[in-house]
């Protein structure tokens, strides 16, 4: 796009904001507070929608073009504005509300004899064919787990940090090839003294992009019942470039027991869980 002289952002970035049954708000964002708002400043401007094949993103730099990756992005003392997608909006329907991923859950914890030890780690990993939501050469495949975890008896949803981010080729997600993880990668540390509870352990897989900022955030539905609505923010452009997500009670059944594995498919992806303790 940088050396197409017809491109025009706003006819480019108003196509890209129609998703069925979904609509997208376009809205502006910085990935950091600027350090001053003097007006002398040259600030840049960046379109928040793609990459290309280095992961930058294009703008212009006052009626300089530029491309900006993340590295500069996130240390650069000067203005960077972003213009990208915005939250969802149901096509004839309401705004999603915008909940706090980490606030009170009304969700009945298990019982205490569910509380286990487990290292579960990713040993094998597939994006099919036709489910690819990156133009550029790469995708990042972004995978996050979260669990209930009762302290004092109140339940809350809480992230676990051991997150994981594969780069896969085009060619390969065309292939639908299957990546083998040697040794493979620990996603999930559960300790009986921290109150996670092994069945309510969840996780998913989703296109990640890092120009999307805390505050622009994409939401997941994490609900089990009609009486607890949360939703789980996570740093994608669109809120359904997901490959893989399971909520509500079903992590008993993804989990493997101790010593073994467990394989599981859906239409956009595959993966293998291994558990050594």
């Amino acid at each position: 796009m940088m050396t197409n002289t017809n491109w025009d952002a706003n006819t480019y970035l108003k196509g890209k904001l129609l998703y069925a049954p979904y609509s997208y708000d376009p809205v502006i964002y910085y990935m950091k507070k600027p350090a001053t708002g003097n007006e002398g400043n040259v600030a840049t401007v960046l379109i928040a929608q793609e990459v290309n094949d280095c992961d930058d993103v294009a703008g212009w730099r006052g009626d300089t073009e530029v491309l900006v990756g993340e590295n500069e992005a996130i240390n650069s003392e000067e203005v960077m504005f972003f213009v990208g997608p915005g939250n969802p909006v149901e096509m004839g329907g309401q705004q999603a509300d915008n909940n706090n991923s980490e606030g009170p859950v009304d969700f009945a914890p298990n019982a205490a004899q569910d509380r286990a030890a487990a290292r579960i780690a990713l040993s094998q990993l597939q994006i099919k064919n036709g489910y690819r939501y990156e133009s550029s050469g790469k995708s990042e495949v972004q995978g996050w787990v979260v669990g209930f975890n009762p302290p004092g008896g109140t339940p809350f949803l809480q992230h676990n940090d051991l997150n994981f981010k594969e780069k896969i080729k085009k060619c390969d997600i065309e292939d639908s090839k299957s990546f083998t993880k040697d040794p493979p990668i620990q996603i999930i540390a559960i300790e009986p003294i921290s109150g996670w509870l092994t069945n309510n352990a969840f996780m998913g897989f989703y296109e990640y992009d890092w120009y999307v900022s805390h505050s622009n955030r994409k939401e997941v539905d994490a609900s089990c019942t009609s009486d607890n609505d949360v939703n789980v923010k996570l740093r994608m452009k669109y809120s359904h470039e997901w490959y893989y997500k399971d909520w509500c009670g079903l992590g008993s059944s993804i989990l493997p027991s101790n010593g073994s594995t467990n394989a599981v498919s859906n239409s956009k992806s595959s993966f293998t869980l291994t558990r050594t303790e």
